[in-house]
């Protein structure tokens, strides 16, 4: 009985090398060293990005702002149009209405003062 327990004993440790084990340990050693240097260059890079995409996100509301500010110049720009659109047909009207009035006066000047001279001519014909 003793020998077999022996026999088992020699067998596990023909199995199990303390140099292999030492070798295994090392590469795991090394495996996890770089796991962790790869899972802190992905963090790295995952906070690189969410920089950016904070300072985008800061881009995007200030081309929003700058949007909405020129949409309400533009709609200010649209009344200011209107407003001279309408105050110039309102100034063409009037002015087609005074040069109208003027013209008429004129004209009815120019025959007041036909006639006047017709009757000069009648009443004192040239010699």
């Amino acid at each position: 009985a003793n020998q077999s327990d022996v026999s088992k004993q020699e067998t596990v440790k023909s199995r199990v090398d303390p140099a292999v084990c030492d070798i295994q340990v090392r590469n795991l050693d090394r495996t996890v060293k770089r796991l962790h240097q790869q899972k802190a260059a992905i963090q790295k890079q995952l906070s690189e990005d969410e920089n950016e995409l904070k300072w985008n996100l800061e881009e995007i509301k200030r081309f929003e702002l700058k949007r909405e500010h020129i949409l309400k110049q533009q709609q200010e720009h649209v009344v200011t149009l209107n407003s001279l659109s309408k105050t110039t047909s309102e100034y063409k009207e009037k002015l087609k209405h005074d040069v109208l009035s003027e013209a008429q006066t004129l004209l009815s000047q120019t025959r007041k003062a036909q006639r006047s001279l017709l009757k000069k001519e009648f009443v004192n014909p040239s010699k």
